[in-house]
C-alpha cells in the first residue's frame, strides 16, 4: 500500500494569491471552510487549496488541504498509520508529538502534530485526518516552531468551519 499522501506544504508560499473573504467552496472535492480573517489563497501544487498568512522570517504559516482516492476498505487508522510512516521519511527529524480523536466535517477523524526541518526551517505541523467518499482527506497546518500559538487557534477555527457537502 503506497501513495498515501504525506503532502505538507511547508516551502515559502511564493505565488499569485487572492484574500479568502468568506467560505471556500470546493464542488471537485465535495467540501467547504473557512480560513482565518486576512489570510491569502492560493494555488500549489499537490494541493487542493492553500490559505497563507503573512510571511515570518521568508515562511508564511499556511493551511492546506489535500485528497487522494483510497483503495477499498482502508481505515481510518490504516491511512492515518501509512501516513505517519510517510512522514518520518519525508520530514528531517520528525518527531511526533500526539494524536487524538476528533470530528472533521461530521467524520470521525484523527488529529496529530509534529516538529520537524524542512530546509532552514524549524516547523510545527498539525494535521485533522479523515476518510469520506472513498477518500482520504488531510487539513495541514504549519508555521515556524516558535510561531505555533499562532497556528493553534488558526487550525482550531478551520476545522471547525470544514464541512463536507456531498
Amino acid at each position: 500500500m503506497k501513495p498515501l499522501l504525506p503532502v505538507v506544504l511547508a516551502a515559502a508560499l511564493l505565488t499569485t494569491a487572492t484574500t479568502a473573504t468568506a467560505a471556500y467552496v470546493n464542488s471537485e472535492y465535495g467540501f467547504s471552510a473557512t480560513a482565518p480573517k486576512g489570510w491569502k489563497q492560493l494555488a500549489y501544487p499537490g494541493a487542493i487549496v492553500v490559505f497563507a498568512g503573512a510571511a515570518s522570517g521568508g515562511f508564511s504559516t499556511n493551511i492546506n488541504v489535500t485528497s487522494e482516492k483510497l483503495p477499498a476498505g482502508i481505515s481510518l487508522a490504516q491511512y492515518e498509520a501509512a501516513g505517519r510512516e510517510n512522514l518520518k521519511k519525508a520530514i528531517t527529524d520528525f518527531k511526533f508529538l500526539g494524536r487524538r480523536s476528533i470530528t472533521l466535517g461530521g467524520q470521525p477523524a484523527f488529529e496529530q502534530s509534529f516538529t520537524g526541518r524542512q530546509g532552514q526551517f524549524n516547523l510545527y505541523f498539525t494535521q485533522a485526518i479523515t476518510v469520506s467518499g472513498g477518500r482520504g482527506f488531510i487539513v495541514t497546518g504549519t508555521s515556524i516552531e516558535t510561531l505555533r500559538s499562532t497556528l493553534i487557534p488558526a487550525m482550531a477555527g478551520f476545522e471547525k468551519t470544514f464541512a463536507f457537502r456531498k
